[in-house]
């Protein structure tokens, strides 16, 4: 069978999808696969369906609007809540001020709010956000997370205060209680839309990153399902999101597992970190442009960054300075943070009367703030006070370098010469020539040198979303280079193993 783009013929497995005829499939596809490609052929083989292609944020559903044929029409969940809800719920507001009740709360805003201390609200705010999350038609206790460490005279409490955020959140004439895109969505999935008015069929993208609010929309439709995703590459389970690719019972199941990214190399250890950690029914195979991957960089061409924490990426930069090398930061600096870090450091020096930002502007020493932090668990506002510790006075210096740097680019691959910044989290979806992997990701030996027994699959799925993006070359973390040597040894201490049986065993 051709394929949709010209340049190559289908494989066998992308076929097998294509030429489905069941009501309900189930896609696993390994990074680079070709999944994209394979649902473009799918929907272009059904031209009288009329098709819903939800994918995972704006820039992909955007992308695909270009590359899909005229039966499908290609939406976020969040778009289509937004369309259905918003306007509806603050008609009676200004189109500027509809658009300024909607976005995510601080801790400290709740607490504001609410009129309650701050560890009450962010126990509020962050059981309000599990329960938008989920498939529940109420917010209750079982949204309390263990780790939380509600005292149990407290929990009803939380709750009472969950429930009144949310009200105060739906309510046009309380606009510092504004409504997160996750509570819209909420809101869409209780009303229970019926897209099959519309649509003969559904496909899911990013399976395996879906909340259930999302997956209870599209179970409860009359429509045709494929459902399409990496179950290696789950990585927001942090946000409330599941994996779906095994929670559906589908009609049928199938794999694509060769990879038109990368080559043989980062298809051999990619498999291996997987086959390592869990069991993994078919290697990947690597048929890229460059079928030979190269375990060192070239540093004179462009290279990605690819860091676990934001913390590690700002470290990296800073210590590229001197270099001279342009940067691109992907989704542009603002996306790291820096206008905050500044905050910070107004905060740090006792300028406060230049703090721009709202909540930081609360506090009168960078000590409150770092206290504030840890009570309420905000993991942003913990990095800027460790970045304002670290590194103090040099910080409008160094951000002024590392911004003077950025190249704004159409797409990171036209950066020539720099290096790319970005974190595992923003690198899903992208590829890169060359791929640099930090070593703030998670170990993967423990002190005695063996394997992790409990290293998480989010840690996993990090790591091999972090790699599978290289197309050419990649030079491993420690962690990693740390495996491979453990598994070398391993696979030594067998094979002497064997040779000793072999030579012990009495002839016949």
């Amino acid at each position: 069978m051709a394929h949709p783009n010209g340049n190559r013929r289908l494989t066998d497995e992308q076929a097998a999808v294509v030429a489905s005829k069941a009501n309900t499939i189930v896609v696993n596809a390994y990074a680079g696969t070709g999944k994209t490609s394979t649902l473009v052929e799918y929907a272009a083989a059904r031209p009288q369906e009329r098709m819903l292609y939800i994918a995972f944020n704006k820039a992909i559903a955007e992308e695909a609007k270009s590359k899909f044929p005229a039966n499908v029409e290609c939406r976020t969940t969040h778009s289509i809540a937004f369309g259905a809800i918003v306007h509806r719920l603050f008609a009676d507001l200004p189109k500027t001020a509809i658009y300024a009740k909607v976005g995510d709360m601080r801790p400290m805003t709740v607490a504001s709010v609410l009129q309650i201390h701050p560890r009450l609200a962010s126990f509020a705010k962050t059981t309000l956000d599990n329960w938008f999350c989920s498939a529940d038609p109420e917010v209750s206790t079982k949204h309390i997370m263990k780790d939380m460490r509600v005292p149990d005279n407290q929990r009803e409490l939380v709750v009472t205060n969950a429930k009144e955020l949310f009200k105060l959140m739906c309510d046009p004439s309380k606009p510092m209680a504004t409504l997160p895109h996750d509570g819209y969505l909420k809101l869409y999935q209780l009303s229970k839309p019926d897209l099959s008015r519309k649509y003969n069929r559904i496909m899911l993208d990013e399976g395996q990153d879906t909340n259930m609010a999302t997956l209870d929309i599209v179970l409860n439709q009359k429509t045709g399902l494929i459902l399409v995703g990496d179950e290696n590459q789950s990585i927001y389970q942090f946000r409330g999101a599941v994996n779906a690719m095994k929670l559906v019972e589908p009609d049928e199941r199938y794999s694509l597992t060769t990879s038109f990214r990368f080559g043989s190399g980062v298809a051999g250890i990619a498999s291996t970190l997987l086959g390592t950690f869990r069991p993994l029914p078919k290697a990947i195979t690597g048929l890229g442009k460059f079928r030979e991957t190269t375990f060192k960089l070239d540093p004179s061409q462009t290279y990605a960054v690819i860091t676990r924490t934001n913390a590690a990426l700002f470290d990296d930069a800073v210590n590229n300075l001197n270099d001279g090398k342009p940067y691109h930061f992907v989704g542009g600096t603002a996306n790291y943070r820096f206008e905050k870090i500044m905050d910070a450091y107004h905060l740090y020096m006792q300028k406060n009367e230049q703090i721009k930002d709202p909540v930081i502007r609360q506090f009168d020493t960078i000590v409150e703030l770092k206290n504030a932090a840890t009570e309420t668990d905000d993991l942003e506002l913990k990095y800027l006070c460790k970045i304002a510790e670290t590194y103090g006075a040099n910080i409008p210096d160094l951000i002024k370098k590392i911004e003077a740097r950025h190249v704004a680019v159409a797409k990171p691959a036209d950066l020539k010469g720099g290096i790319i910044y970005t974190t595992a989290h923003k690198s899903k979806g992208l590829e890169f020539e060359q791929v640099l992997l930090t070593n703030d990701y998670g170990s993967l030996l423990d002190d005695d040198g063996n394997l992790v027994k409990d290293v998480s699959d989010e840690e996993i799925n990090l790591l091999y979303v972090a790699l599978t993006r290289a197309e050419r070359a990649i030079q491993l973390n420690t962690s990693f280079i740390e495996l491979l040597g453990y598994l070398k040894e391993q696979r030594a201490q067998l094979k002497d193993q064997d040779a000793a049986s072999q030579t012990s065993r009495p002839r016949m």
